[in-house]
């Protein structure tokens, strides 16, 4: 499609939006609609990924907006159709997104998640991975993800295979958001510490290397949060890096965490905490 008739249809998104009552825009806006239902976005443009690098703002808005309504009302092969269209353009157009837009998308996401409407709820749940869009969704949300991926890491460092099946799952922790939610702090915590000390064993390298950047990012009031209070409820963490039975290699491991993001240093109060500091 030509530059100029792209423009024509994506003004008529606008028209509609602002509930226009020129026919004629409404008509080519509903034409649009249903390109959106029937074909990928590539067949509509010749040149998609310009069209959306150059295009004013407006048009973005218009076409999320849209996206997200059409999710919403749409099932079978049209509900495919506009997955298939979120999944082309939002990673492409994030960056230029502002917040509202952000958040709206983000909150679709919120409402198949309250609604129980597990499909879209996955469908949004690929994207806001792609795009690293969690810091947008509600806490309570956000909160509940980011535990659901943390336990399944945790089960996973304790399952068969752990070394080759790791690094994917900590991969999706870290494209979650910029930072771990205040309720998920600790599970977040204690599931990058299990794969950063390993095991007897050894550690999964490529999982360790996004590990350390998840450590990388914590704050001195995050760590002082996760020691003071809830690393003495992790006593299989405990056992393996403290007392009699620790493991060589995963204490050997915890003394260079220590050491690296100078733990020692914090204003420590918990006296099970000091000890593994010491």
């Amino acid at each position: 499609m030509p530059q100029d008739e792209a423009n024509i249809i994506i003004k008529s998104c606008i028209s509609y939006i602002l509930y226009s009552n020129d026919d004629t825009f409404g008509l080519q806006f509903n034409d649009f609609r249903e390109k959106l239902k029937t074909v990928r976005i590539t067949e509509i443009f010749d040149d998609d990924e310009t069209m959306f690098a150059t295009c004013p703002y407006f048009y973005l808005k218009t076409t999320v907006r849209s996206l997200i309504k059409l999710l919403k009302e749409t099932e079978g092969i049209e509900f495919e159709n506009i997955s298939i269209n979120l999944n082309l353009i939002i990673p492409q157009i994030w960056k230029r997104l502002k917040t509202e837009e952000k958040r709206a998308f983000a909150d679709a996401y919120t409402d198949c998640v309250n609604s129980n409407d597990y499909i879209r709820t996955d469908a949004l749940n690929k994207i806001l991975l792609k795009v690293q869009g969690f810091d947008y969704v509600k806490e309570n949300i956000r909160s509940r993800t980011f535990i659901s991926v943390a336990n399944k890491l945790i089960d996973t460092h304790f399952g068969v295979n752990n070394f080759y099946n790791e690094p994917g799952i900590i991969q999706t922790l870290e494209n979650l958001g910029t930072k771990f939610p205040k309720p998920a702090l600790k599970n977040c915590i204690t599931a990058v510490l299990y794969v950063k000390l390993g095991n007897s064993y050894n550690t999964s390298w490529s999982a360790e290397t996004v590990a350390d950047r998840l450590l990388n990012r914590l704050t001195t009031d995050e760590w002082i949060l996760y020691l003071d209070r809830y690393i003495k409820e992790e006593t299989d963490l405990l056992d393996s890096i403290h007392g009699p039975n620790k493991v060589p290699r995963m204490y050997s491991q915890w003394k260079l965490v220590v050491k690296t993001y100078k733990l020692k240093s914090l204003s420590i109060t918990d006296p099970i905490a000091k000890q593994i500091l010491s």
